[in-house]
C-alpha cells in the first residue's frame, strides 16, 4: 500500500500538509505513479499504477479506510484492495501514536493480514508491521522535515524479516512539493536484494487529497 500507510505518515503531516487525522470527516485521495514501489519492491512489475483510497475518521482517533491499485507480478495482472482501521493520536506536543489492522485483498492472489503499531515525535515515526499468519514482520523508520515553499524532504528505512526466506532490508529518499492543489514526490528507492523488481530505482507520483 502506498498512498495510505507506507504513504504514511510523510503524506499525512508532510505532503499533504494535514493534522495526522481529521476527525470526524471523510477524505478521498487518489494518484498516479510511475512505478508502485511497496516495501523497496516493484508491485506492478515497474508499469504505471492508478491508486485511490477513501477514509473515514471518527471522533477520538478512530479511522477506517480502503486503498485500491493496479498490480502486475510477471505477466500476470490483478488488482489490490487494502482494507484498514484503527486508532490514532496527536498531541499537542508532536507526539503520535497509531495501532491498527490491514488486510491486503488480491481478486486473483492470496490475501495477507497485518497488525500494526507506531509512535512518532515531530519529524521521526517508527512502525512495526507484523502478518501473524506467514510470521513475516516489517520495521519501517521514517524521518520527514518539512522545507520552506511547500518543499518536503523524507528519508525511509525499512527490515522485512521473513520467516521462509532471507530479510530484506530497502531504502527511500523523497523529495515532495505541494502545489497546484496537487501532491507531487520524486522518489529514489533500493534495496540489499538484486533483481530488476528490487534494484534502485525513481519513481514520480502525483496525488491529489480531498
Amino acid at each position: 500500500m502506498y498512498l495510505i500507510m507506507t504513504r504514511s505518515l510523510i503524506c499525512a503531516a508532510i505532503l499533504c500538509g494535514t493534522p495526522l487525522f481529521s476527525f470526524g470527516e471523510f477524505s478521498a485521495n487518489l494518484g498516479l505513479t510511475a512505478d508502485y514501489v511497496w516495501r523497496g519492491e516493484s508491485q506492478t512489475d515497474e508499469e504505471p499504477a492508478l491508486q485511490g483510497g477513501l477514509d473515514y475518521a471518527l471522533d477520538l482517533g478512530f479511522y477506517v479506510g480502503t486503498w485500491a491499485s493496479n498490480v502486475k507480478f510477471g505477466e500476470d495482472r490483478d488488482v489490490e484492495v487494502d482494507l484498514y482501521g484503527g486508532y490514532g493520536y496527536e498531541g499537542k506536543n508532536g507526539f503520535t501514536f497509531d495501532v491498527g489492522y490491514i488486510r491486503y485483498a488480491f481478486l486473483d492472489g492470496p490475501d495477507a493480514e497485518e497488525v500494526y503499531s507506531g509512535i512518532g515525535y515531530r519529524w521521526a515515526t517508527v512502525t512495526y508491521y507484523y502478518d501473524y499468519d506467514n510470521e513475516n514482520s516489517y520495521l519501517d523508520g521514517e524521518l520527514a522535515y518539512e522545507l520552506p515553499r511547500d518543499f518536503g524532504i523524507a528519508f525511509h528505512y525499512g527490515l522485512f524479516e521473513f520467516d521462509a526466506a532471507e530479510d530484506r532490508e530497502d531504502y527511500k529518499l523523497a523529495l515532495s512539493r505541494s502545489m497546484w492543489s496537487l501532491d507531487f514526490e520524486l522518489a529514489w528507492h533500493d534495496t540489499d536484494w538484486e533483481g530488476p523488481i528490487h534494484d534502485g530505482r525513481v519513481t514520480m507520483l502525483i496525488s491529489k487529497t480531498w
